[in-house]
């Protein structure tokens, strides 16, 4: 072949191709030796590590919040004398637990993105368009119809592909 391989190549071709399709790219087209790929494959794992690590805590977080979230909702079903709505301090509440919710599913969506990015890059920016789109289409659906809660996993289907 001729060509050297270096860093810069490996990791470029790794942010294009994923970083186990990239992998398997090198050891054919460079021919690395086994021991060097098996010694990277296991880099790769060690490397996702953290970043699940960092999905778990994400997702005790998620939890508390959700814990919070769940209290408040009840405390407020059994509220019976109302005086002020907006403003309230179980609205308030609601609120400021909603913005947790939000920001601890962004964090979970963000290393989610990250996770996946580093097996299939290339697949990122469809991920990403598509989560917009079946959003949109949900809340679409439901300001149609009428109904708030409604359900439709069907606009999610995607998300169950690698």
């Amino acid at each position: 072949m001729g060509e050297h391989l270096t860093l810069e190549k490996a990791n470029r071709l790794g942010m294009e191709q994923g970083a186990f399709v990239s992998l398997d790219m090198l050891r054919r087209d460079f021919n690395l030796k086994p021991k060097t790929v098996n010694r990277l494959y296991a880099e790769f794992f060690r490397l996702l590590i953290p970043q699940v690590g960092e999905a778990q805590k994400e997702t005790h977080h998620l939890q508390a919040v959700l814990e919070r979230m769940k209290h408040t909702c009840r405390k407020g079903s059994y509220e019976r004398s109302v005086n002020l709505i907006i403003g309230s301090p179980l609205v308030s509440q609601y609120e400021s637990e909603l913005r947790g919710l939000e920001g601890w599913v962004t964090s979970l969506y963000e290393t989610y993105i990250t996770l996946y990015g580093f097996h299939n890059p290339s697949g990122v920016p469809g991920k990403l368009l598509e989560m917009a789109r079946a959003g949109w289409e949900l809340w679409h659906k439901r300001q149609v119809e009428a109904l708030p809660f409604l359900k439709d996993s069907a606009q999610f289907e995607y998300m169950l592909r690698l």
